[in-house]
């Protein structure tokens, strides 16, 4: 973004506009994923848990608010989860229903959890540098 010559008054404007207290990636939207579900990956500051997992980043805050919220599963069945993909648990997982997941590796869920978004490869590389209790947020497409 700024390299050796001086930074016109749109790339200073860009510079400062980062979030630097968090981690933030863009995402992809999955044509399934619904309103409530889409507006749970904004609306919340996500952070790891200290339980961390070699599976999946588990941001546990939306657990509150949509604990008693239907999150209908997207698929019957199982299916596989990538890495990079943004997961909600849905009702076949109730009491962790609405905790939002990103995947750190490939595996088959068994029909909890529902693709909502996936994160571009290019940016990938940002899952190894969150760990626990890390701040980490989507920017909307």
């Amino acid at each position: 973004l700024v390299g050796n010559c001086f930074a016109s008054e749109e790339e200073l404007t860009r510079l400062a506009s980062l979030d630097l207290t968090r981690t933030t990636m863009r995402v992809s939207l999955e044509p399934a994923a619904t309103k409530a579900e889409i507006d749970e990956l904004w609306m919340f500051d996500h952070f790891t848990r200290t339980d961390a997992s070699d599976y999946l980043l588990r941001s546990s805050l939306p657990r509150l608010r949509y604990r008693d919220v239907s999150i209908p599963a997207h698929n019957l069945g199982s299916q596989q989860i990538r890495r990079g993909d943004v997961l909600i648990v849905n009702d076949n997982l109730e009491h962790y229903r609405g905790e939002v997941e990103v995947a750190l590796r490939d595996f088959l869920d068994d029909g909890t959890r529902n693709i909502v978004a996936r994160i571009p490869k290019e940016e990938q590389f940002l899952l190894d540098y969150i760990k626990p209790e890390h701040r980490f947020g989507f920017i909307k497409p």
